[in-house]
């Protein structure tokens, strides 16, 4: 009996320990584990050189953060259409580039969204010299001073994907007025420091003429809708249709790139012009929703560099040419 009684007692005294073992082991793991599994994921990487940095949220909120009280105007529509501002948070992007130890002397940035957009910055617009346009009408009114900050907060709310987060970015004005919509890209995940891009401007003659300038045709080119490609001899030139250009110029109700579909029945001539003096001519027959017929802005995912630079002429069917700085309707 007293030994049965033993054995019993041992039983439990093992069981006992064995829960108490297990107890122990799951308390250690959920100490260890992050009560919040967000903290964990990296919502943005910076590259520098060879070098990559990865940053949770939390590590974000936590550096130096400013807040301020913008908006911005949308310019692919006519007229532009301004959008109301808001109370944002976030780390000025110079602080945060900063924090890198080998942060070249000139650069550009190239910022990667989670949707494929990319957006390009050359080092002027790093130090603050954007596009201003008029706080009340939306007119551009020449180069400003703005803050470009990485935003992960609107309205005292943190951004999410439905709200184009967790991270946009956002230009704080240095006064009364407004930035365009493209320098204000959403749900950015990488920001890689780049060789310097000179600024550049296409310049574009027809039933409207303006200037378009490189971070217009950037936007343009990474936009997924609008950015075409051609593969020739192994190699992938990116860009966007000639058309698509020419509907910037050609008079149509400018909303969003809309093509003017009754001028083409005049088959005017579009003239498309190297820096170097050669040109290209195409009849509006030829160069309607064709997207054989692309004005690249990179090969192989980069961007262009001389004698190709700022943007090469490419067709399907093997015509190219370099240096890209002018195009011109005629007979319409």
């Amino acid at each position: 009996m007293n030994m049965a009684n033993n054995l019993n007692r041992r039983t439990v005294l093992a069981v006992t320990a064995i829960v108490i073992v297990i107890i122990a082991s799951l308390t250690v793991v959920f100490i260890l584990q992050p009560q919040n599994q967000s903290e964990l994921v990296t919502v943005l990487t910076v590259n520098v050189r060879d070098s990559s940095t990865n940053y949770t949220i939390d590590d974000l909120t936590n550096l130096l953060s400013i807040t301020g009280y913008t908006g911005f105007v949308k310019t692919g529509t006519n007229p532009s259409v301004i959008v109301e501002p808001s109370n944002w948070t976030g780390i000025p992007l110079v602080h945060l580039l900063s924090l890198t130890d080998n942060l070249p002397v000139n650069y550009s940035l190239q910022i990667l969204s989670s949707d494929g957009y990319i957006t390009y910055f050359t080092m002027g617009e790093m130090q603050g010299s954007f596009e201003a346009y008029n706080i009340s009408t939306g007119e551009p009114i020449g180069p400003r001073n703005f803050t470009m900050v990485l935003g992960y907060m609107q309205n005292g709310e943190q951004l999410t994907n439905e709200t184009g987060g967790p991270l946009r970015l956002v230009l704080f004005p240095d006064g009364d007025y407004l930035s365009a919509g493209h320098s204000w890209p959403k749900f950015v995940q990488e920001i890689s420091v780049i060789d310097e891009t000179a600024p550049w401007d296409l310049e574009l003659k027809g039933v409207i003429s303006l200037n378009m300038t490189h971070d217009v045709y950037y936007s343009l080119g990474s936009c997924p809708h609008h950015r075409k490609n051609i593969t020739l001899n192994d190699v992938l030139y990116a860009g966007v249709a000639l058309w698509t250009i020419i509907s910037s110029m050609d008079g149509g109700e400018d909303i969003h790139y809309s093509f003017n579909n009754s001028l083409v029945s005049t088959n005017y001539t579009v003239t498309v012009w190297s820096g170097t003096g050669s040109h290209l001519n195409f009849t509006s027959y030829e160069m309607a929703f064709n997207n054989n017929i692309i004005l690249a802005g990179w090969t192989d995912e980069m961007l262009l560099v001389s004698p190709e630079w700022p943007l090469k002429l490419v067709t399907a069917g093997g015509f190219f040419l370099d240096n890209i700085v002018r195009i011109e309707m005629s007979g319409w």
